[in-house]
Protein backbone atom coordinates (compact mmCIF):
# COMPACT_ATOMS: atom_id res chain seq x y z
CA UNK A 1 0.00 0.00 0.00
CA UNK A 2 2.91 2.62 0.72
CA UNK A 3 3.81 2.28 -2.60
CA UNK A 4 0.76 3.06 -3.74
CA UNK A 5 0.44 6.32 -1.91
CA UNK A 6 3.75 7.20 -2.90
CA UNK A 7 2.53 6.84 -6.60
CA UNK A 8 -0.72 8.62 -5.52
CA UNK A 9 1.86 11.90 -4.67
CA UNK A 10 3.15 12.06 -7.62
CA UNK A 11 0.21 12.26 -9.09
CA UNK A 12 -0.18 9.14 -10.90
CA UNK A 13 -4.02 8.01 -12.02
CA UNK A 14 -3.67 4.40 -12.04
CA UNK A 15 -2.43 4.77 -8.09
CA UNK A 16 -5.32 6.89 -7.03
CA UNK A 17 -8.02 4.88 -8.46
CA UNK A 18 -6.11 1.92 -6.54
CA UNK A 19 -6.53 3.87 -3.20
CA UNK A 20 -10.54 4.97 -4.21
CA UNK A 21 -11.23 1.17 -4.35
CA UNK A 22 -9.31 0.11 -1.13
CA UNK A 23 -11.15 2.77 0.92
CA UNK A 24 -14.03 3.70 -0.40
CA UNK A 25 -15.86 1.17 1.27
CA UNK A 26 -14.32 1.90 4.64
CA UNK A 27 -15.16 5.36 4.02
CA UNK A 28 -18.85 5.47 3.22
CA UNK A 29 -19.15 3.05 5.88
CA UNK A 30 -17.99 6.47 8.58
CA UNK A 31 -19.71 8.77 6.24
CA UNK A 32 -23.18 7.17 6.34
CA UNK A 33 -22.63 6.74 9.90
CA UNK A 34 -22.85 10.27 10.72
CA UNK A 35 -24.56 10.86 8.10
CA UNK A 36 -27.92 8.62 8.22
CA UNK A 37 -28.05 9.00 3.95
CA UNK A 38 -26.14 7.07 1.51
CA UNK A 39 -26.62 10.02 -1.09
CA UNK A 40 -24.89 12.10 1.75
CA UNK A 41 -22.59 9.80 2.19
CA UNK A 42 -21.69 9.35 -1.15
CA UNK A 43 -21.02 12.77 -1.90
CA UNK A 44 -19.09 12.85 1.51
CA UNK A 45 -16.74 10.70 -0.18
CA UNK A 46 -16.09 11.98 -3.03
CA UNK A 47 -14.87 15.71 -1.48
CA UNK A 48 -12.93 13.80 0.65
CA UNK A 49 -10.85 11.64 -1.86
CA UNK A 50 -10.45 15.20 -3.85
CA UNK A 51 -9.56 16.74 -0.62
CA UNK A 52 -7.17 14.17 0.21
CA UNK A 53 -5.23 13.81 -2.89
CA UNK A 54 -4.69 17.47 -3.43
CA UNK A 55 -3.12 17.35 -0.05
CA UNK A 56 -1.32 14.29 -0.83
CA UNK A 57 2.12 15.47 -0.96
CA UNK A 58 1.61 17.49 2.36
CA UNK A 59 1.84 13.78 4.54
CA UNK A 60 5.27 12.98 5.73
CA UNK A 61 4.26 9.36 6.20
CA UNK A 62 2.54 7.20 4.11
CA UNK A 63 1.41 4.75 6.97
CA UNK A 64 -0.69 7.46 8.42
CA UNK A 65 -2.88 7.77 5.63
CA UNK A 66 -5.57 5.42 6.97
CA UNK A 67 -6.69 7.90 9.57
CA UNK A 68 -5.69 10.87 8.14
CA UNK A 69 -8.14 9.81 5.69
CA UNK A 70 -10.77 9.09 7.98
CA UNK A 71 -10.57 12.64 9.58
CA UNK A 72 -10.53 14.39 6.15
CA UNK A 73 -14.12 12.30 5.52
CA UNK A 74 -15.37 13.29 9.14
CA UNK A 75 -14.67 16.49 8.42
CA UNK A 76 -16.73 16.53 4.83
CA UNK A 77 -19.72 15.11 6.51
CA UNK A 78 -19.74 17.95 9.45
CA UNK A 79 -19.44 20.52 6.54
CA UNK A 80 -22.38 18.75 5.11
CA UNK A 81 -24.43 18.63 8.11
CA UNK A 82 -24.06 22.35 8.92
CA UNK A 83 -25.55 22.96 5.19
CA UNK A 84 -28.15 21.47 5.30
CA UNK A 85 -30.25 18.79 6.56
CA UNK A 86 -32.48 16.47 4.77
CA UNK A 87 -34.67 13.39 5.60
CA UNK A 88 -33.04 10.56 6.85
CA UNK A 89 -33.17 7.56 4.15
CA UNK A 90 -32.99 4.26 5.43
CA UNK A 91 -30.09 2.46 3.93
CA UNK A 92 -32.21 -0.75 3.52
CA UNK A 93 -34.29 0.98 1.67
CA UNK A 94 -31.73 1.65 -1.16
CA UNK A 95 -29.51 -1.19 -0.82
CA UNK A 96 -31.33 -4.43 -2.37
CA UNK A 97 -29.98 -7.24 -3.97
CA UNK A 98 -32.02 -7.48 -7.16
CA UNK A 99 -31.19 -10.72 -9.37
CA UNK A 100 -33.11 -11.21 -12.76
CA UNK A 101 -33.71 -14.99 -11.64
CA UNK A 102 -34.55 -13.68 -8.50
CA UNK A 103 -38.71 -14.37 -7.77
CA UNK A 104 -41.31 -11.80 -6.07
CA UNK A 105 -41.13 -13.96 -3.23
CA UNK A 106 -37.35 -14.19 -3.16
CA UNK A 107 -36.94 -10.30 -3.20
CA UNK A 108 -39.58 -10.07 -0.22
CA UNK A 109 -37.54 -12.69 2.02
CA UNK A 110 -34.58 -11.03 1.23
CA UNK A 111 -35.99 -7.83 1.78
CA UNK A 112 -37.50 -8.34 4.91
CA UNK A 113 -33.92 -10.37 6.00
CA UNK A 114 -32.90 -7.19 5.24
CA UNK A 115 -34.75 -5.24 7.53
CA UNK A 116 -34.37 -7.73 10.60
CA UNK A 117 -30.58 -7.43 10.10
CA UNK A 118 -30.08 -3.55 10.11
CA UNK A 119 -32.38 -3.22 12.14
CA UNK A 120 -30.29 -5.47 14.95
CA UNK A 121 -27.26 -3.79 13.94
CA UNK A 122 -28.86 -0.57 14.52
CA UNK A 123 -29.22 -1.36 18.38
CA UNK A 124 -25.24 -1.64 18.37
CA UNK A 125 -23.28 1.04 19.70
CA UNK A 126 -21.90 3.22 16.52
CA UNK A 127 -17.87 2.01 17.85
CA UNK A 128 -19.41 -1.60 17.03
CA UNK A 129 -22.11 -1.25 14.25
CA UNK A 130 -19.04 0.37 12.31
CA UNK A 131 -16.65 -2.23 12.93
CA UNK A 132 -19.45 -4.76 12.02
CA UNK A 133 -20.15 -3.34 8.31
CA UNK A 134 -16.40 -2.94 7.73
CA UNK A 135 -15.32 -6.71 8.68
CA UNK A 136 -18.11 -8.63 7.97
CA UNK A 137 -20.60 -6.60 5.21
CA UNK A 138 -16.89 -5.37 3.18
CA UNK A 139 -14.60 -7.83 3.85
CA UNK A 140 -12.11 -5.59 5.23
CA UNK A 141 -9.40 -7.43 7.53
CA UNK A 142 -8.88 -6.70 11.56
CA UNK A 143 -5.15 -5.02 11.07
CA UNK A 144 -7.30 -2.61 7.73
CA UNK A 145 -9.71 -1.74 9.76
CA UNK A 146 -7.47 -0.92 12.95
CA UNK A 147 -5.24 1.84 10.58
CA UNK A 148 -8.21 3.05 9.24
CA UNK A 149 -10.15 3.97 12.69
CA UNK A 150 -6.90 4.77 14.83
CA UNK A 151 -8.11 1.48 17.11
CA UNK A 152 -5.75 -1.00 18.15
CA UNK A 153 -6.29 -4.38 16.90
CA UNK A 154 -7.12 -6.15 20.33
CA UNK A 155 -9.82 -3.20 20.79
CA UNK A 156 -11.14 -3.76 17.24
CA UNK A 157 -11.39 -7.62 18.26
CA UNK A 158 -13.20 -7.33 21.48
CA UNK A 159 -15.96 -4.85 19.64
CA UNK A 160 -16.27 -7.84 17.25
CA UNK A 161 -16.75 -10.30 19.75
CA UNK A 162 -19.35 -7.75 22.14
CA UNK A 163 -21.30 -7.47 18.81
CA UNK A 164 -21.06 -10.79 17.99
CA UNK A 165 -22.62 -12.08 21.45
CA UNK A 166 -25.53 -8.82 21.13
CA UNK A 167 -26.42 -10.06 17.42
CA UNK A 168 -26.88 -13.57 18.61
CA UNK A 169 -29.20 -12.81 21.82
CA UNK A 170 -31.23 -10.64 19.73
CA UNK A 171 -32.35 -12.70 16.60
CA UNK A 172 -34.74 -15.54 15.84
CA UNK A 173 -32.94 -18.05 15.28
CA UNK A 174 -34.62 -19.21 11.99
CA UNK A 175 -33.81 -15.83 10.81
CA UNK A 176 -30.30 -16.16 11.82
CA UNK A 177 -29.37 -18.82 9.68
CA UNK A 178 -28.86 -16.68 6.89
CA UNK A 179 -26.51 -14.49 8.65
CA UNK A 180 -25.08 -17.32 10.70
CA UNK A 181 -21.54 -17.88 8.25
CA UNK A 182 -20.90 -14.37 8.59
CA UNK A 183 -21.44 -14.12 12.06
CA UNK A 184 -19.83 -17.19 13.13
CA UNK A 185 -16.19 -18.96 13.90
CA UNK A 186 -16.95 -22.01 13.39
CA UNK A 187 -15.62 -25.42 11.06
CA UNK A 188 -16.54 -28.39 9.23
CA UNK A 189 -16.57 -30.77 11.71
CA UNK A 190 -19.63 -29.41 13.73
CA UNK A 191 -22.77 -30.65 14.70
CA UNK A 192 -26.14 -28.88 14.62
CA UNK A 193 -28.99 -30.07 16.24
CA UNK A 194 -31.94 -28.63 15.91
CA UNK A 195 -35.64 -29.18 16.52
CA UNK A 196 -37.82 -29.27 13.45
CA UNK A 197 -37.45 -30.49 10.03
CA UNK A 198 -37.82 -26.74 8.66
CA UNK A 199 -35.09 -25.39 10.59
CA UNK A 200 -32.88 -28.46 9.32
CA UNK A 201 -34.01 -27.55 5.81
CA UNK A 202 -32.95 -23.95 6.22
CA UNK A 203 -29.29 -24.94 7.66
CA UNK A 204 -28.40 -27.58 4.62
CA UNK A 205 -29.70 -24.70 2.16
CA UNK A 206 -27.56 -21.84 3.63
CA UNK A 207 -24.46 -23.81 3.40
CA UNK A 208 -23.94 -24.07 7.08
CA UNK A 209 -20.64 -26.85 7.17
CA UNK A 210 -21.21 -29.78 9.27
CA UNK A 211 -23.60 -32.00 10.07
CA UNK A 212 -27.18 -31.50 11.22
CA UNK A 213 -29.20 -33.75 13.60
CA UNK A 214 -33.12 -33.12 14.20
CA UNK A 215 -33.72 -34.13 17.81
CA UNK A 216 -37.69 -35.60 17.09
CA UNK A 217 -39.67 -35.58 20.70
CA UNK A 218 -42.20 -34.23 22.47
CA UNK A 219 -41.29 -34.32 25.75
CA UNK A 220 -44.42 -31.92 26.65
CA UNK A 221 -46.44 -34.83 26.50
CA UNK A 222 -46.46 -37.97 28.18
CA UNK A 223 -43.68 -39.39 30.81
CA UNK A 224 -40.15 -38.48 30.23
CA UNK A 225 -37.22 -39.62 32.47
CA UNK A 226 -33.34 -38.23 32.68
CA UNK A 227 -32.40 -42.01 31.31
CA UNK A 228 -34.24 -42.59 28.30
CA UNK A 229 -33.63 -46.46 27.45
CA UNK A 230 -34.79 -49.74 28.52
CA UNK A 231 -37.73 -50.00 30.53
CA UNK A 232 -38.31 -46.70 30.84
CA UNK A 233 -38.04 -45.92 27.10
CA UNK A 234 -41.05 -48.58 26.25
CA UNK A 235 -42.80 -47.02 28.39
CA UNK A 236 -42.89 -43.71 26.63
CA UNK A 237 -43.31 -45.57 23.58
CA UNK A 238 -46.05 -47.63 24.86
CA UNK A 239 -47.96 -44.02 26.04
CA UNK A 240 -47.27 -42.34 23.03
CA UNK A 241 -48.41 -45.12 20.82
CA UNK A 242 -51.84 -44.94 23.42
CA UNK A 243 -52.31 -41.30 22.90
CA UNK A 244 -50.54 -39.96 19.78
CA UNK A 245 -50.61 -43.62 17.96
CA UNK A 246 -46.81 -43.75 17.29
CA UNK A 247 -45.82 -47.35 16.98
CA UNK A 248 -44.09 -48.06 19.21
CA UNK A 249 -41.02 -49.69 17.49
CA UNK A 250 -40.80 -46.86 15.07
CA UNK A 251 -40.54 -44.62 17.86
CA UNK A 252 -37.62 -47.02 20.05
CA UNK A 253 -35.54 -47.12 16.72
CA UNK A 254 -35.87 -43.38 15.93
CA UNK A 255 -34.75 -42.82 19.87
CA UNK A 256 -31.44 -45.08 19.48
CA UNK A 257 -30.56 -43.77 16.26
CA UNK A 258 -30.47 -40.25 17.42
CA UNK A 259 -28.99 -41.60 20.69
CA UNK A 260 -26.08 -42.97 18.82
CA UNK A 261 -25.39 -39.27 16.81
CA UNK A 262 -25.33 -37.95 19.93
CA UNK A 263 -22.86 -40.32 21.70
CA UNK A 264 -20.46 -39.87 19.03
CA UNK A 265 -20.47 -35.92 19.79
CA UNK A 266 -16.49 -36.39 20.64
CA UNK A 267 -16.09 -36.77 16.61
CA UNK A 268 -16.85 -33.28 16.32
CA UNK A 269 -14.74 -29.93 17.19
CA UNK A 270 -18.12 -28.28 18.24
CA UNK A 271 -21.39 -29.56 18.79
CA UNK A 272 -24.24 -26.37 18.32
CA UNK A 273 -27.86 -26.38 19.78
CA UNK A 274 -30.62 -24.26 18.10
CA UNK A 275 -33.00 -23.96 20.19
CA UNK A 276 -35.96 -21.44 20.48
CA UNK A 277 -38.39 -19.91 23.31
CA UNK A 278 -41.09 -22.08 22.50
CA UNK A 279 -42.04 -25.02 25.30
CA UNK A 280 -40.97 -27.82 23.18
CA UNK A 281 -37.77 -26.26 22.47
CA UNK A 282 -37.00 -25.53 25.63
CA UNK A 283 -37.68 -28.93 26.89
CA UNK A 284 -35.54 -30.70 24.23
CA UNK A 285 -32.49 -28.31 26.00
CA UNK A 286 -33.22 -29.17 29.41
CA UNK A 287 -33.33 -33.14 27.80
CA UNK A 288 -29.72 -32.29 26.16
CA UNK A 289 -27.78 -30.10 28.54
CA UNK A 290 -28.87 -32.88 31.57
CA UNK A 291 -27.44 -35.36 29.25
CA UNK A 292 -24.13 -32.99 28.27
CA UNK A 293 -23.60 -32.13 32.01
CA UNK A 294 -22.81 -35.95 32.43
CA UNK A 295 -20.21 -36.35 29.79
CA UNK A 296 -16.41 -35.53 29.65
CA UNK A 297 -16.53 -32.81 26.62
CA UNK A 298 -12.66 -33.06 26.08
CA UNK A 299 -11.72 -30.80 23.17
CA UNK A 300 -15.16 -30.70 21.96
CA UNK A 301 -16.99 -27.29 22.60
CA UNK A 302 -20.38 -27.13 23.64
CA UNK A 303 -22.64 -23.82 22.07
CA UNK A 304 -26.08 -22.74 22.33
CA UNK A 305 -27.56 -20.31 19.57
CA UNK A 306 -30.97 -19.15 21.48
CA UNK A 307 -32.56 -15.86 21.69
CA UNK A 308 -33.09 -13.52 24.08
CA UNK A 309 -36.23 -11.68 23.54
CA UNK A 310 -38.96 -11.70 20.67
CA UNK A 311 -41.27 -9.19 19.14
CA UNK A 312 -44.65 -9.35 20.90
CA UNK A 313 -43.31 -11.88 23.81
CA UNK A 314 -43.34 -11.44 27.06
CA UNK A 315 -39.78 -12.39 28.51
CA UNK A 316 -39.72 -16.13 30.19
CA UNK A 317 -36.90 -16.16 32.13
CA UNK A 318 -36.28 -14.96 35.45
Amino acid sequence: MLQWIEAAKRGEGAAQEYIVQQFRGMALTVAYEILRDVHLAEDAVQEAFAEAFMNLPKLREQAAFPGWFKVIVERQCYRILRRKQLPIVPIHEVEQIVSEQSSVADLVERREMQKILYSSIAQLSPNMRIAVQLYYFQGYSVQEISDYLSVSVSALKKRLFDARRMLKNSLHVADFISVFLDLYEGGSKMLHIVNGDSVADKLKESGVQGEILVWREVYPHGPVFREMSGDNLKQRAQYLQQTLGIPPEVYIQGCKEQEQVLQNFANYDEVILWFEHDLFDQTMLCYLLNWFSHQSLGSTKLNLLCIGAYPGIELFRD
